[in-house]
């Protein structure tokens, strides 16, 4: 979409192995090696939010980054530091109402959902890649008249590995191979409102209504990418923008529309999104060069 801010984030290590006096330091991941080698480095893993150029491009503006801990919540702290920096684009006038959302990607290590719950009330689309292994949810029935029990919440299951188990898609589209760098035709392939199922551990253990009551169903869209080249596709959550506050909740619960539990706007207090911290600067560490 023209005009469209988009911002990616991501994890960047700087291992500092022989850093042994340096204080502060954790673990980094650092990719190399056979295909599904980790290897655990020490030294200090940054939060980056950067600028996306439109088009292919490998520019980015860095626009912020925060120093991770070993006890911090990566998604807390990453929703804390977008929030500030989407606050400050849109102080800047780099986004005025009426403007296409702004663009939110991330790779699969990210609660893309619990993100899209926690930044709700921000004009903002999130996008994030999911295992290949997950199962989604489609909306509850409309029509739950004469069924015995208490309504339905959930609609039938999409699991990503059992073709069996996927419905109609709602769009599909196929580009040819100078749309994908020769690697063969991309075919894109997306399914409207499905949701994972949330269980009340972690983050979610808190949420109102006690050990029994009902979980918020916070709806996007799945997209399959299958590309020639590639043996297997790689799926996609986008959450749903501006949704309206005033629809509907789902059949037994609200919907991430309908509930403001822990967002900004819905909080008497500071929302609860991780420690304060100042995004702005990286805490600046020792013996390294530069510093």
């Amino acid at each position: 979409m023209d005009g469209q801010i988009v911002l990616a984030v991501d994890v960047t290590p700087w291992p500092r192995p022989a850093a042994e006096t340096s204080p502060q330091r954790s673990f980094c991941h650092l990719p190399g090696g056979s295909r599904n080698e980790a290897r655990m480095v020490p030294g200090w893993p940054y939060s980056m939010v950067a600028a996306l150029e439109r088009g292919r491009s490998s520019w980015v503006a860095v626009l912020d980054a925060v120093r991770l801990s070993a006890d911090d919540d990566l998604t807390a702290v990453t929703a804390a530091q977008l929030r500030q920096v989407v606050d400050r684009l849109i102080a800047a006038g780099h986004w005025h109402e009426g403007d296409p959302p702004i663009q939110l990607v991330m790779d699969s290590g990210y609660d893309v959902t619990r993100l899209a719950w926690l930044l709700a009330d921000l004009p903002v689309v999130l996008t994030g890649r999911l295992r290949c292994d997950r199962v989604m949810l489609g909306p509850a029935p409309q029509d739950q008249r004469g069924q015995w029990g208490r309504p339905a919440r959930h609609g039938a299951e999409m699991a990503f590995a059992r073709p069996d188990t996927h419905p109609s898609p709602d769009r599909q589209d196929q580009g040819d191979q100078a749309d994908c760098d020769g690697r063969g035709s991309v075919t894109i392939t997306a399914w409207h409102r499905l949701h994972p199922r949330l269980t009340r551990r972690g983050f979610w253990a808190e949420y109102p209504g006690g050990p029994f009551g009902p979980m918020p169903v916070i709806e996007g869209t799945v997209i399959r990418l299958h590309t020639g080249g590639l043996d297997q596709p790689m799926w996609l959550w986008t959450s749903h923008p501006h949704a309206d506050p005033t629809r509907s909740p789902a059949p037994g619960g609200p919907t991430c529309a309908a509930s403001t539990w822990n967002t900004p706007s819905g909080s008497s207090s500071r929302p609860w999104a991780g420690p304060p911290r100042t995004c702005a600067t990286p805490t600046p560490p020792t013996a390294g060069p530069g510093w």
